[in-house]
């Protein structure tokens, strides 16, 4: 796993008022290396949060709320001291289509769309990103990326650019061609 990774899955752990102090110092260790962080990930989801879904089927609303806090609280926190946010992480499937997750099962697709308004309006300055693996190459997943920020962008979300996850090493033989097609 990538730093990046580890430290999420690290700081996710606590609530969120113990994940915003262990963020707060991960973020003075990490200054200067990246001026990125990811607010808002599909599938790797807090503990706590993890156990309230499975206690019960949360409402629209509920999760909603639960949603803007979290945005409005961690993109607040570190407005200004970031170049950009990767705003949601992996919301699609290897078929091109939404992944089934607890944000999309609850709110519904529209979710996306309101993280991206939500931490523009946290943090303006920044650049926000969709993030995503296995997307670059021409592939499904790929086009369902593309189609999905291409009508997040008609809608007029404030979406900047799209981070091709990859967790790249020496044994890993990148396919530049395949990359330069996609984009």
């Amino acid at each position: 796993k990538s730093l990046h990774h580890v430290l999420s899955s690290w700081v996710a752990l606590g609530s969120p008022k113990t994940c915003l102090k262990k963020s707060s110092t991960v973020m003075r260790l990490l200054e200067a290396f990246t001026k990125e962080r990811r607010i808002f990930s599909c599938k790797q989801l807090p503990n706590w949060l993890l156990k309230d879904i499975a206690a019960k089927a949360p409402a629209r609303e509920d999760m909603l709320e639960l949603m803007d806090d979290h945005i409005r609280t961690v993109a607040g926190h570190f407005a200004g001291k970031l170049a950009y946010w990767d705003v949601v992480n992996e919301a699609v499937t290897e078929a091109g289509t939404m992944r089934d997750t607890p944000w999309s099962k609850a709110i519904g697709p529209d979710y996306i769309a309101r993280a991206f308004t939500l931490t523009h309006a946290a943090d303006p300055k920044a650049k926000l990103c969709y993030n995503d693996f296995n997307t670059d190459g021409l592939n499904p997943k790929s086009t369902g990326v593309y189609n999905m920020v291409k009508e997040l962008k008609a809608q007029n979300v404030p979406i900047d650019c799209v981070g091709f996850q990859a967790h790249l090493d020496s044994t890993f033989n990148v396919n530049a061609a395949r990359v330069k097609e996609n984009l």
